[in-house]
């Protein structure tokens, strides 16, 4: 910014005040001052939440969190949302040519700025049910490197637990979207199979159970 032009562009990091002073071509040492004042608004903040897994007809809620000043909430598409101008709706998916779909929600403060976020939805066309892949490799590819389970139409999961062959707890976790690295106690467990089992909650209120095998490959 020039400090000595009638035009200065100013951009503070925080809300400033901006001191104006104006003397004659004379230099008369009773200048004329004035003040304005730059309001700087924290960027917009909103989240559409994470991935997640549905059944195909399985009700889901949808949940947007934005700054304290959010004015107003819209999502596209409109598509299966009871009300896509709400932070909130609920998407039920009743197509079954669909295999995903990806919302977007647009948040609005009052003085007009505004964010986006996005959250992926993928449809199951089958029973609400716990999904797990037989093999992983935990070897810091990006790529299959955490065994979690997928869960369709699952409202809760309860527990999800690795074993050795000899039956020592290895990992559990009850969180969804969490799983296995493939350690235990910060040490790199050796390539051969190992026992999991799984106990979850579906949107319907009955138990669903997994139990089987999995293949650590390093």
């Amino acid at each position: 910014m020039n400090a000595q032009t009638l035009s200065p562009t100013a951009g503070p990091e925080r809300t400033t005040a901006f001191l104006f002073t104006v003397r004659d071509t004379f230099y008369c040492p009773k200048s004329t001052t004035d003040t304005v004042m730059v309001n700087v608004i924290p960027p917009v903040k909103v989240d559409a939440g994470r991935d997640t897994s549905i059944v195909e007809n399985q009700p889901l809620q949808l949940t947007a969190i934005g700054n304290e000043d959010i004015a107003s909430y819209s999502w596209t598409p409109a598509l299966w949302l009871n009300n896509a101008g709400i932070a909130n709706p609920v998407a039920t998916i009743t197509s079954s040519y669909t295999d995903a779909v990806t919302y977007t929600v647009k948040a609005v403060t009052a003085q007009g700025c505004s964010g986006i976020d996005s959250i992926r939805v993928f449809i199951y066309k089958t029973l609400p049910g716990i999904y797990i892949p037989n093999a992983f490799t935990p070897n810091g590819d990006g790529l299959n490197d955490i065994f979690k389970p997928a869960l369709a139409g699952i409202k809760q999961l309860e527990y999800f637990r690795i074993f050795d062959r000899r039956g020592e707890l290895l990992y559990q976790t009850s969180q969804s979207g969490q799983g296995w690295d493939g350690t235990f106690h910060s040490i790199q467990q050796p390539s051969a199979a190992y026992i999991f089992e799984a106990r979850a909650v579906d949107y319907l209120g009955k138990i669903v159970e997994k139990k089987g095998t999995v293949v650590l490959i390093r």
